[in-house]
């Protein structure tokens, strides 16, 4: 298997694959750190630097990355560019790990659901459940339910 010569192209994939989702970590790792500390994330460009704080700082105002894109008066190519240079994901994907962190830290303190779905900047309960359920494989009131137990 390892002689062929497809394996060389598979191991990279498998290994960039893996690198992607360790670094995806990571950043839900760094959101779920009590009091984290904005500062912690100084990026080599100032302005990746200053839209991370903005969103730490504001995430129930963030709902689109065109706020972001407003806020900071940049292109969505180089708001995407930025993200994916740096973190390796997408503006969009970086809102929902924060805010996914922020919902799951909120369900543990047993915040009602409709108002971690609120807390979170969602427009709907509908919105939250949803993202909730793609994000973590399972819904809030299941969560919330194993946490109980």
């Amino acid at each position: 298997y390892y002689t062929s010569n497809d394996a060389g192209s598979n191991v990279k994939s498998n290994i960039n694959l893996l690198v992607e989702m360790l670094i995806k970590e990571l950043v839900i790792n760094l959101s779920e750190i009590k009091d984290f500390d904005n500062e912690m994330l100084n990026f080599s460009n100032p302005i990746l630097s200053s839209i991370i704080k903005y969103i730490n700082n504001h995430l129930i105002d963030v709902t689109f990355t065109s706020d972001l894109m407003e806020k900071f008066n940049i292109s969505e190519s180089y708001l995407n560019k930025l993200f994916q240079k740096n973190l390796k994901i997408t503006p969009k994907q970086y809102l929902v790990l924060k805010k996914m962190s922020l919902a799951k830290k909120l369900i543990s303190d047993n915040i009602p659901l409709s108002e971690v779905a609120t807390l979170c900047g969602f427009a709907s309960y509908t919105a939250f459940y949803r993202t909730f359920i793609k994000h973590y494989k399972i819904s809030p009131n299941k969560m919330l339910e194993e946490k109980s137990n």
